[in-house]
Order: structure tokens, then sequence, then C-alpha cells
């Protein structure tokens, strides 16, 4: 399984990927990382096919809503979920993300990707 972190702020980066390897120390998952949704995107382009886009809300370059509706309007990457993460509330009716939570509710993050990986 393969998650693709996008966030830019490497801190907080780094404190996700530690959270999700410890939520799921077993399962096999790797944790691609992305500094903004244009770096997501070229991974995408290059091939990567994620089981699940874990992205920041407001970045510099390309925004998470940008790299979500980007992936959401291709016919070839709709099926891979999107969860958007934010400091700020989120209104789902506005953005094609599969769910949304708080980036510092590690516990929302968790659920989330239980629900779509499946773990």
């Amino acid at each position: 399984m393969t998650i693709l972190l996008v966030e830019d702020h490497e801190f907080l980066r780094e404190s996700l990927r530690t959270v999700l390897t410890s939520f799921f120390p077993k399962s096999g998952i790797d944790i691609i990382e992305a500094e903004d949704g244009r770096k997501a995107k070229m991974l995408i382009e290059k091939g990567l096919r994620p089981d699940l886009v874990l992205t920041d809300q407001s970045m510099p370059k390309m925004t998470g809503i940008e790299l979500v509706a980007w992936i959401k309007g291709d016919s070839g990457l709709k099926h891979i979920p999107a969860v958007l993460m934010s400091i700020d509330d989120i209104s789902p009716d506005k953005h094609q993300a599969d769910a949304f939570a708080s980036k510092t509710d590690f516990h929302a993050i968790e659920l989330a990707v239980r629900s779509f990986l499946k773990t």
C-alpha cells in the first residue's frame, strides 16, 4: 500500500510520516512525500499510483484543492481516494476530496486512512 503525503511544512510532513508509520507498523505501508501539489502531480504523471493521497489544503505552487481537482478530473486517477487536511475549517461541498481532517488531529487522519486502505 502506498500513501502519497503532500505537505509543504517539512516538520509537519515528517511528523505525519512518523505517526502514519506508527499507526500501521506491520501493514507494509510505503509513504511517498511531496512538498507541494505540483511535485505530487509530477510524481503521478511519472507513473506513481498511490492507494491514497493525503494532502494539505494550502500550499505554494499548487494547492491540495487543485491537486485533488486534477486527480478527480482524470478518468484514470479519479478512483484514488484523497484526504484533504487543513488547520482551517473545510467546507466539503466546495471540494472534491473524499474525506477531510484537521492536520493536527492525528486520530481523525488515522480513521480516514484506515477507512480507505482497509487496514
